[in-house]
C-alpha cells in the first residue's frame, strides 16, 4: 500500500541495496531483473531519470534488453534519488558499474537470493510477517502492481503509465492496477458528495 511505500522510504538501519531495491520496484516500476542490471550509467541525477535498458535474469544469459522490448525511461522520484546515493556512499566502487553491487564478487552485479532475502528483510522490518507476506502473496513482482496503481492513481495519463512500466497494451496496465491501500476512499467520498449536493425535494419520478 502507500503507507506501506511510505514506511519503507522512511526506514532505518536497513541495507541501503535492499531498500534502493524495493524503492526501484515500487516508484520506478522496475523487474527484479532490470533492478540487478541497472548501471550507474543508467542514473541521470541531472535530469531526474532512469533508463531502463538492462535485463538480469540469471547469471548464464548474462545481460539482455528489458522483457518484450520494454527499454525506457522513467522519473527518478526523489526517495529512491536518495536511497541510490546511499548506496553509491556505501559502494567499494562508488558510481561505478552496477547500481546494487555482489559484496562477494568484485565487479558483479547483485544475486537474485540477496534481492529477494532483502525485500522480505524489509517487510518484516515495516511490520509484515512472514505469515502476513505469505497470506498476501507479497512478492517483489508485486512492486510493479505498486508502482501503476500509485502512478495512475495519481493523476498520471494512462498512455505514460503504460509506457512507464514497459507494458505491451492496456489490458495489461489494467491487470496491474489495485484499488486496496492506493486509493483514498474517504477523499474520493468527499469530492463525490460535493458534486452532487442536495437540491429542494420533488415528488415520484426516476432519475
Amino acid at each position: 500500500t502507500a503507507d506501506e511505500v511510505g514506511r519503507i522510504i522512511a526506514i532505518e538501519g536497513e541495507s541501503p541495496r535492499a531498500i534502493a531495491a524495493a524503492l526501484l520496484g515500487a516508484l520506478c516500476g522496475l523487474r527484479h531483473g532490470e533492478v540487478r542490471g541497472l548501471q550507474w550509467d543508467d542514473v541521470d541525477e541531472v535530469a531526474g531519470t532512469i533508463h531502463i535498458r538492462h535485463n538480469l535474469v540469471s547469471e548464464s544469459e548474462g545481460l539482455k534488453r528489458p522483457k518484450w522490448g520494454s527499454a525506457r525511461e522513467v522519473p527518478l522520484a526523489a526517495p529512491v534519488l536518495e536511497a541510490l546515493q546511499l548506496c553509491a556512499g556505501a559502494s567499494p566502487y562508488g558510481r561505478v558499474g552496477y547500481v546494487i553491487w555482489n559484496e562477494k564478487r568484485p565487479g558483479a552485479p547483485v544475486s537474485r537470493a540477496t534481492v529477494l532475502a532483502g525485500f522480505r528483510r524489509i517487510l518484516r522490518s515495516i511490520g509484515i510477517s512472514d505469515e502476513q507476506q505469505e497470506r498476501r502473496n507479497l512478492c517483489f513482482h508485486g512492486l510493479r502492481h505498486t508502482f501503476v496503481s500509485l502512478s495512475r492513481a495519481s493523476g498520471l495519463p494512462d498512455f505514460l503509465v503504460q509506457r512507464m512500466a514497459g507494458h505491451k497494451s492496456m489490458v495489461m496496465t489494467d491487470r496491474y492496477s489495485h484499488a486496496e491501500g492506493i486509493i483514498d476512499f474517504a477523499a474520493a467520498r468527499a469530492s463525490l458528495e460535493a458534486t452532487v449536493k442536495p437540491t429542494t425535494k420533488v415528488a415520484g419520478g426516476a432519475l
